[in-house]
């Protein structure tokens, strides 16, 4: 049984929470909580699999409550958040603080689309109890270098994947390179990455490190939640060097910029080198879907583009990865320890999409290696 704390400061809010949940025979509610010191007592005595976690909230508000949880008593943690844009940009601060995902909040009555948004509710609260989450103490980030030295192992070791780093020597190698890229090697001319759960972080992980003079657009199919694009786009502005824009359609890339595909389209990449939008059906059920993206990305670029596939669930991408190995391009596939969820990048690796398989914290030098070296 999949025991659930409901926090947020609406009543209102508690009981249609409380109301879809409880309609799913796997999932008991343990509690419920009006504000962040409710919450942080509650998870402590009650130890539930998941919280679902309002921010806006008195006395204590969900960024602080998030914070002590994850430091003293680590649970899962779903933010469930209104569309406004204060909230909104807040819900990807709690991401940093150690929540897993950020969910529409549900509103009552009867309206288009409910039925759907109440079974994805169900089912992200099903997957994201299972994972297991760590302490965030900023003192024991600090402590965890040998911990990461054994993630570099994994890829040859585990899944034993066919890579131009032969050794996990060259892979450690890669963690004390300079952060400095050079204007580009001319053997590529785009990135282009696809995520799902998990991923606002990390791509937080990956952009963080890569220098604003960076050659190449960078172009980016996040799943997440309808209306949630723009405050990850914002977002994600605060946290790198590198400029970040809602993809448009027929606009030309440009180095050191940063496109994410806008919810509800999916993104391709034209022969003129420009984005375009359309909206035809979801592929494998995703809308935008990145297996789009890198499809179109393999036949403009050819061997002269880096694909990546981070943490989420699910499949997609990892057929539009292969079709840009298949045409030469440089592949990689985040590694399991890191992956929040390894669903998508698995399905990559035993497709045998994946080039290498690295550490999160590793992509982003890797892919400056291949740029610059």
């Amino acid at each position: 049984m999949i025991r659930v704390l409901v926090v947020d400061d609406s009543l209102v809010v508690r009981e249609i929470i409380t109301k879809i949940l409880r309609s799913d025979p796997e999932i008991e509610i343990v509690g419920t909580a009006r504000n962040g010191v409710e919450a942080i007592d509650m998870a402590a005595r009650l130890r539930p699999s998941i919280i679902t976690m309002d921010i806006n909230m008195p006395i204590k508000n969900g960024l602080e409550a998030i914070e002590e949880i994850m430091a003293y008593t680590p649970i899962p943690i779903l933010v469930i958040s209104s569309l406004g844009n204060k909230e909104v940009g807040l819900a990807f601060r709690a991401m940093e603080l150690g929540a897993l995902d950020v969910f529409e909040k549900p509103t009552m009555g009867v309206w288009e689309g409910q039925e759907k948004l109440e079974r994805e509710l169900k089912a992200r609260v099903k997957l994201l109890s299972k994972i297991k989450v760590i302490t965030h103490l900023s003192g024991k980030r600090r402590e965890q270098p040998a911990v990461e030295e054994q993630r570099v192992e994994q890829p040859v070791v585990e899944y034993k994947v066919q890579s131009q780093t032969d050794t996990h020597k060259e892979v450690a190698h890669l963690a004390g390179m300079s952060l400095q890229v050079s204007k580009g090697n001319g053997l590529f001319e785009i990135v282009a990455i696809g995520t799902s759960t998990g991923g606002p972080k990390a791509l937080q992980q990956v952009l963080s490190q890569i220098p604003g003079d960076f050659p190449l657009p960078i172009v980016i199919v996040q799943h997440i939640v309808n209306g949630f694009t723009e405050g990850l786009v914002e977002w994600l502005e605060t946290q790198c060097k590198l400029k970040v824009q809602l993809g448009k359609d027929r606009k030309l890339l440009q180095g050191g910029i940063v496109y994410i595909a806008p919810s509800m389209f999916h993104m391709r990449i034209d022969e003129y080198k420009q984005i375009r939008l359309d909206d035809s059906p979801a592929v494998g059920g995703f809308k935008p879907a990145a297996t789009v993206l890198l499809s179109s990305v393999a036949k403009v670029y050819g061997s002269k583009a880096i694909g990546v596939i981070l943490t989420g669930m699910g499949g997609d991408g990892a057929e539009g990865l292969k079709e840009m190995r298949d045409k030469g391009a440089a592949t990689i596939a985040q590694d399991k320890n890191t992956s929040i969820i390894f669903g998508m990048p698995k399905v990559a690796i035993d497709m045998g999409a994946a080039q290498k398989v690295l550490p999160v914290d590793i992509i982003p030098l890797e892919i400056m290696r291949m740029v610059g070296g």
